[in-house]
């Protein structure tokens, strides 16, 4: 009897521990986009790129281990009207469109799509 008893408590205690409810910030995931990295380029001198009067997506990378591939998520915005400082620039393709696009590192901040910045110091 008493193994029951110690067996239906520790049941009633764990449960509140593997009951999983939805929360918020499972349910307001952001996308991923996946890419093929075609080539990269390290600078030596940074490069100075500013944004025009409108906010700029930055993206967090992962970087595949095996195969050349990059997972872009969004994870905030530059500043409109400022300067930044690029360090790396990679062009890959769409694993969804097979369209190439270009991005650069703003030191600092995370991978920025290359036609959104522009090149030079911001006036």
């Amino acid at each position: 009897m008493k193994k029951i008893a110690i067996l239906i408590a520790t049941l009633a205690l764990t449960l509140p521990f593997t009951a999983t409810l939805p929360t918020p910030a499972v349910a307001a995931k952001t996308k991923t986009y996946k890419f093929s990295i075609i080539n990269a380029n390290f600078l030596n001198a940074k490069q100075t790129f500013h944004t025009a009067k409108s906010s700029v997506t930055v993206y967090k990378a992962a970087f595949g281990a095996d195969n050349p591939s990059m997972n872009l998520t969004a994870n905030g915005k530059l500043k409109p009207a400022s300067t930044y400082y690029v360090t790396k620039i990679i062009k890959a393709k769409s694993d969804a469109t097979k369209q190439n696009r270009t991005f650069s590192y703003v030191q600092g901040h995370g991978w920025v799509q290359q036609t959104k910045l522009v090149r030079g110091v911001f006036n």
